[in-house]
């Protein structure tokens, strides 16, 4: 079937597939398209900029993607009565496919990939950096906005191939991870425990951007990190950890963000995205001369 005529599905319409991973132990964790629409679709009631997001691009996949192993795929091909398609031994070294299977949906079928690893994610990060969420009774394993963020961010710089779409995607987890980070601090805000697991996240966010990738990431697609952390809560936050955040991290890494030279997408859609996710950013929680006098849009 031609790619360009395939359905595209919300997370609600594949619950039988989900239902029968967890059937079998939920040995895969949700990643890709349908992982950046979960995220999109939960915090849209807090976060206008997704609503209009969506009128642009709608919070949908044609695929569905998991991170797992040779031997999930087999468990979970044979729990669907499918054949996965599978790389034998001496294709699978070097080769991220796990394999693939075809889900069929009475609306049509579901490619479902299942990757050996998440590109942009070290291996020891995956189990720290997904999250069990509900979906109508049913537990999924999903990766949470931070490894979305890094692993679209990846997809950006390193594939080109027509008809994805992963800046879309990007540009909505720059919106959940602000959304996330603002989530976890709030908890954070009387145990001091979840202050400290907010903080590795935002810490790890703000490494990854000012890593090569994230350099290149802006480059590509005109992405502006400093809209990921919600500056209004840190502000006004007066726990002893993140005013030191404010003030000892956020300054240099600001400047060093500010440096980039990010483009003007060629697409119409993306340079709307990024008007979207520029009317909606927050104002700087540190001094405001950190703005980037060289960014893609005013």
């Amino acid at each position: 079937m031609p790619d360009e005529s395939r359905r595209q599905f919300a997370l609600e319409e594949l619950i039988p597939l989900f239902a029968t991973l967890e059937r079998i132990g939920s040995p895969c964790v949700l990643m890709g398209g349908q992982a950046a629409c979960h995220w999109s679709r939960f915090f849209l009631s807090t976060e206008p900029a997704l609503g209009e997001l969506a009128a642009l691009e709608p919070f949908l996949s044609k695929d569905v993607d998991f991170q797992g192993s040779r031997k999930a795929v087999i468990a979970l091909a044979c729990a669907l009565g499918k054949q996965a398609e599978v790389p034998d031994f001496r294709h699978a070294f070097g080769n991220l496919m796990a394999g693939k299977i075809i889900f069929d949906h009475p609306e049509g079928p579901v490619s479902v990939e299942v990757l050996r690893k998440v590109p942009g994610l070290a291996e020891g990060d995956l189990l720290r950096l997904s999250v069990v969420v509900r979906l109508r009774n049913h537990s999924i394993r999903v990766l949470n906005p931070v490894a979305m963020l890094m692993a679209k961010s990846w997809n950006v710089v390193n594939i080109t191939k027509e008809g994805r779409h992963d800046a879309e995607q990007l540009f909505a987890m720059v919106i959940c991870v602000r959304a996330f980070f603002r989530l976890l601090l709030s908890k954070g805000a009387e145990d001091k425990a979840r202050l400290r697991g907010a903080l590795k996240f935002i810490e790890q966010a703000l490494r990854f951007t000012e890593l090569p990738a994230g350099r290149k990431t802006a480059e590509k697609c005109g992405v502006d990190w400093s809209q990921i952390l919600p500056h209004n809560f840190i502000a006004a936050s007066t726990r002893t950890e993140v005013p030191r955040l404010r003030e000892k991290r956020l300054p240099g890494w600001l400047a060093h963000v500010a440096r980039y030279r990010r483009a003007i997408p060629a697409s119409e859609t993306h340079q709307r995205m990024l008007a979207i996710l520029a009317r909606h950013a927050e104002p700087l929680c540190v001094d405001s001369a950190f703005r980037n006098p060289r960014s893609a849009l005013p």
